[in-house]
């Protein structure tokens, strides 16, 4: 095992250290981190300072067999951790732990030499505060001191609630009255839904009614209108029957005038009398010739045709006779 020689000044502040100092000048530094070991010649540089302070007699039951291990450790990134038998605590923790034991960062265990001096020629006030540490009076009076400090804290947090509670209270009011705006625009909205659809019910009934009415009314055209067509279908067909049997008839009318004509040009050269031919036309014309109602109706339907068949122009006299005038009826 090997000792390193150290001096009663690394011992002291090693002691002030781990129990919880947090001055460095009072380490005789400038600053924390120049509590761990920067190396030298025969060996590195560590990344951290470890102080382990091993006490005995600090047990609750008071027995001195007991023993009780502080440790601080510190880091180069400025990290620090505090155990309290190997296991991670506060310092405030610590510090309560040796509350009336002498072993106090400020207590009369660790004297230096100037701080001796400084005791003989101290004020009444701070040879009190010594005179109470070896009482063990400070346990108690740093006790009261926190206590009163909760009981500041508490004023104050209760300050802060009461006039949170203020504020709320404003709030809570502000919502009261936008809750009932909010409840009266429900009912008003339900209102107007229910007048909406009374409306709506109304139209829907007049509209059905009225589209009722028109399809009635669409049905009664469409009846009508298949009976027209029926009826005009009946007439067109009857229409072109009597066209057609007027086309026959101005054919063999047309035949008859030819054979006429024939006969009168035969008189002409021989002077026979044409009356057999005369007689026959005769016939025809008569058969041919229809009722005043009839004429009437085919002469109304014939209205709508160009001309007559074969081009020729009608005489309603008939045909010609051998000087030129209208053959005489029979």
């Amino acid at each position: 095992m090997r000792v390193e020689k150290i001096g009663k000044s690394n011992v002291v502040d090693s002691f002030k250290w781990v129990l919880g100092e947090q001055s460095a000048k009072s380490l005789r530094g400038g600053k924390m981190e120049e509590v761990i070991f920067a190396g030298s010649q025969s060996r590195k540089p560590k990344g951290m300072a470890e102080v382990m302070l091993t006490v005995s007699g600090l047990g609750s039951s008071g027995n001195g067999d007991s023993l009780t291990t502080v440790t601080r450790r510190l880091y180069r990134s400025g990290e620090s951790d505090y155990l309290l038998n190997r296991t991670a605590c506060r310092l405030k923790d610590i510090k309560d732990l040796f509350l009336d034991t002498g072993l106090e960062m400020k207590s009369y265990s660790m004297l230096e030499q100037d701080r001796i001096g400084a005791l003989l020629t101290a004020k009444p006030e701070e040879r009190r505060f010594l005179i109470e540490e070896v009482a063990g009076v400070v346990k108690y009076k740093v006790r009261r001191h926190e206590a009163r400090n909760k009981l500041e804290n508490s004023r104050t947090n209760l300050q802060r609630i009461g006039d949170i509670v203020a504020e709320v209270k404003r709030q809570i009011n502000s919502l009261d009255r936008q809750v009932k705006k909010a409840e009266r625009y429900k009912r008003l909205l339900e209102e107007l839904r229910g007048i909406e659809l009374r409306i709506a019910r109304r139209d829907w009934a007049q509209l059905t009614g009225a589209l009722e009415g028109v399809l009635g009314e669409y049905d009664a055209l469409r009846e009508e209108t298949a009976l027209r067509r029926g009826e005009l279908s009946e007439r067109e067909a009857a229409l072109e029957t009597g066209r057609i049997e007027l086309t026959e008839k101005e054919k063999a009318l047309d035949g008859l005038r030819r054979e006429l004509q024939g006969l009168g040009a035969r008189d002409g050269r021989g002077g026979a009398r044409p009356g057999g031919a005369r007689g026959r036309a005769g016939a025809h014309r008569a058969e041919y010739r229809p009722s005043p109602h009839r004429a009437g109706g085919e002469r109304r339907q014939a209205r709508g045709r160009p001309g007559r068949a074969f081009g020729e122009p009608h005489q309603e006299g008939g045909a010609p006779g051998r000087d030129g005038g209208p053959l005489a009826g029979p």
